[in-house]
């Protein structure tokens, strides 16, 4: 303890070890759960990763992210940290410009035709695996937006991009740049198909403009401080680092589909939705505000399996924050999963109960950062406009026409934490199109 201003001063470079960083690797979730059960608020992994599970502490941690605390540098890109990027927000600018919800809700229609698209394929009575379908589903959406018609010829160097540089992070493993590692050298040969690919594509539109608003479009006409345009660089930097969240996205779906197939009351309800609703009709902008028990069951959701369930900051300089000393040098990890469970905010936590989103006085009275599955602060996901929309379309698309039925126990699946949170093992399920279904 330390004395400072007649204020006592916890130093976490002395704070208790919950769990060693072998213990942590072993079982991440059940290790966390344990230590936050046992040691509360803030607790230490190993000598310098901090877990921190308050919402007024994890508030500050975010609020204060490129200041104090900064995203880790990226690891296909180690030398160029987003935080170290001086153009980072015209950068941003452009990229919120492209994601604002008027250009997000206006391509309702463009996710309707490759959803459609993507179930017509579908095998009726036939196994299939849905989380390699909603993976796929997921980057064709987000290709589609990103690169307008375009966006077909993205989507297999974005995924095998992404699926390199997953593998690569998930290794408890670090190794200098040097070291020939396999995983580092098919992340940096994935990336540089993408890159290419991308900056074939922007050369295209500098003479044959998108026929539809897209995001490069949005970043091509984005300008700095100074009224000069974003390097072609800085826009490929942005595409490739805002692939990403298609994951996010495909997994989001995944747990959602297993969570409705062991809640059959809950599906019912959302046909009675769509049906009062939609009717026969195509899904068009206005109806998204009026899917309210839709949006519920994809919080609950995002609540008890957030797609990214940890998020880190570096301390980059030493400050005090409600009586606690964090020193530069460490890290700060808070997780979504463990916070978004606790029965102090929720109250039976680790049900699936998307009615607990209707008691708007409840949810106004929690801490605001006790739900934070898009993270908070500067660095806010920008896409979570974009998200919510993409799993709306395919819930209301996909849920009326089709159940799905799993071969095998679904109490079995259990998250695996990757860098994405996903059902493992793999989600096979045997579709059925609905009787009524078009």
């Amino acid at each position: 303890m330390l004395q400072t201003n007649d204020k006592t001063v916890s130093d976490l470079s002395q704070w208790p070890i919950a769990c060693s960083f072998e213990e942590y690797e072993c079982d991440r979730l059940g290790t966390l759960m344990r230590a936050t059960k046992e040691f509360g608020a803030i607790f230490r992994c190993g000598k310098q990763m901090i877990f921190v599970n308050d919402p007024a502490l994890i508030e500050r941690v975010l609020v204060n992210t490129n200041q104090q605390f900064l995203v880790p540098a990226v690891p296909f890109r180690p030398d160029l940290g987003e935080d170290r990027i001086a153009d980072w927000m015209a950068k941003r600018h452009g990229t919120a410009r492209g994601l604002h919800h008027e250009q997000v809700f206006a391509s309702i229609n463009q996710a309707v035709t490759i959803i459609e698209d993507q179930v017509s394929r579908w095998p009726d009575g036939r196994q299939l695996p849905l989380d390699e379908e909603m993976k796929q589903m997921s980057y064709r959406i987000v290709a589609a937006y990103f690169y307008g018609q375009d966006g077909e010829q993205l989507v297999t160097p974005s995924r095998d991009f992404v699926d390199a540089v997953v593998k690569f992070i998930d290794s408890p493993f670090a190794f200098p740049d040097w070291f020939p590692q396999p995983k580092r050298s098919r992340m940096r040969t994935q990336l540089a198909r993408f890159d290419r690919t991308i900056a074939e594509l922007i050369q295209k539109r500098r003479t044959t403009p998108s026929e539809r608003p897209d995001l490069l479009t949005a970043l091509m006409q984005t300008c700095d401080a100074q009224g000069s345009a974003l390097p072609e660089q800085a826009m490929r930097e942005i595409l490739i680092a805002m692939t990403f969240p298609s994951s996010s996205i495909a997994a989001a779906l995944s747990w959602i589909w297993l969570l409705l197939m062991q809640h059959q009351e809950v599906t019912q309800a959302l046909l009675q939705e769509t049906t009062e609703i939609l009717g026969d009709g195509c899904l068009e902008r206005g109806d998204l505000s009026q899917l309210i028990y839709h949006t519920c069951v994809i919080k609950e959701a995002l609540r008890l399996y957030p797609p990214t369930w940890l998020i880190e900051r570096n301390i980059e300089a030493s400050c005090e924050i409600n009586g606690y000393l964090f020193a530069q040098g460490q890290k700060v990890f808070m997780s979504p999963f463990v916070t978004q469970r606790n029965p102090q905010f929720f109250s039976d936590p680790d049900r699936f109960l998307p009615e607990r989103w209707l008691d708007k006085e409840n949810i106004a009275s929690l801490p605001k950062y006790s739900y934070f599955p898009f993270g908070g602060g500067p660095r806010i996901c920008t896409g979570a406009t974009f998200a919510m929309t993409v799993l709306l379309i395919a819930m209301t698309s996909i849920v009326r026409q089709y159940t799905f039925h799993p071969p095998g126990n679904v109490a079995q699946v259990r998250p695996n934490p990757q860098p994405f949170l996903i059902p493992e093992p793999s989600l096979r399920v045997i579709v059925k199109k609905r009787a009524f279904a078009a």
